[in-house]
């Protein structure tokens, strides 16, 4: 059970199978406890769906006590993830780790469409190395970030590499029940990356919560990516027990063979790296192998003017901001 600061309505978690939600007049009448469990109730069957141990199938569901998951002992998955370019893996000690919380924020304002697209890629790339036959994504929003920064654009998601059949979205109602379902969603073992995206951190997200996120994360084996969805984040400086710290700012990208823009493109500064190198990296992100490139590498390959416009322009943006 949820600790008493956070027994509140969680939100809505969009059910995988269509299942009906009930009428805004049925939702008012209805108990705050109520909401709060079956909102709970549909987070963990969306969970355990992922796990493929869904109630009637023989999971774990039928051998709950009062609908509690049993004590599991804690364990540390790690291993790390290839990113694809050479020098940033370097400096991450070969790639990506699993099990941990990594946070993204952008350098200014004007930086937020391409803090929220590096992490996009972040998560492509995470569940991508899962393969095929397994391996998905949970992408959290607190009800600032969506007013902020707009509802997920399935089409634009796709093209940018993150396939929205393999992506499970939640709404919160504040960023303190956000963080609460990054913390259940990152213990389940299915999931390759849980994104929890808020508005306002301040007061809420510190070292304690943060170090919540790292245990949950280590447990269930998933990459946690904290969004930061604010101007200027990258600006602001506070304690945090996240493994990386990437400050993201958008650039130019390389024109394709029609003087078309091209893959999308950032500089990143990893700010803050636990127990590695930090550094400052111009990148480019092919979604079609949904791996990351460096800028530098490829124009020495082929001049930026004879590009081949490699990963393609994506077709659509993967959001889309509400009228």
């Amino acid at each position: 059970m949820a600790p008493p600061d956070r027994a509140r309505d969680v939100g809505t978690a969009v059910p995988a199978t269509g299942e009906a939600l009930p009428s805004p007049q049925a939702a008012q009448e209805e108990n705050p406890q109520a909401r709060l469990e079956r909102a709970r109730a549909a987070l963990r069957r969306d969970l355990a769906r992922l796990e493929g141990e869904g109630p009637g199938e023989g999971g774990r569901e039928g051998h709950r006590e009062g609908g509690h998951d049993p004590p599991r002992g804690r364990r540390d998955v790690g291993g790390r993830v290839r990113l694809g370019a050479p020098a940033l893996d370097a400096a991450l000690g070969g790639g990506l780790a699993r099990a941990r919380l990594h946070e993204v924020m952008a350098r200014a304002a004007g930086d937020l469409g391409a803090a929220h697209g590096f992490a996009a890629a972040l998560a492509a790339r995470l569940v991508a190395a899962k393969g095929a036959s397994g391996g998905a994504a949970v992408w959290i929003q607190d009800e600032t970030a969506a007013r902020e920064d707009g509802g997920l654009y399935g089409p634009g998601l796709a093209m940018h590499g993150l396939d929205p059949a393999r992506l499970l979205l939640v709404r919160a109602k504040d960023p303190r029940e956000a963080l609460w379902a990054a913390e259940q969603a990152l213990r389940c073992r299915a999931l390759a990356a849980v994104l929890v995206e808020i508005g306002r951190l301040g007061g809420v997200y510190d070292l304690t919560a943060s170090r919540r996120l790292v245990l949950a994360a280590r447990e269930g084996g998933a990459a946690g990516v904290l969004v930061r969805a604010a101007a200027g984040a990258g600006a602001e400086a506070f304690a945090s027990a996240a493994a990386t710290r990437w400050i993201v700012a958008a650039r130019p990208s390389r024109p394709g063979l029609a003087g078309e823009p091209g893959a999308p493109a950032w500089t990143v500064s990893l700010a803050r790296h636990r127990g590695g190198r930090e550094g400052i990296f111009d990148l480019e992100w092919n979604h079609e192998h949904c791996v990351l490139a460096e800028l530098e590498a490829l124009s020495r390959d082929r001049p930026a003017a004879s590009g081949d416009g490699a990963g393609g322009p994506p077709a659509a943006l993967p959001f889309r901001r509400r009228a």
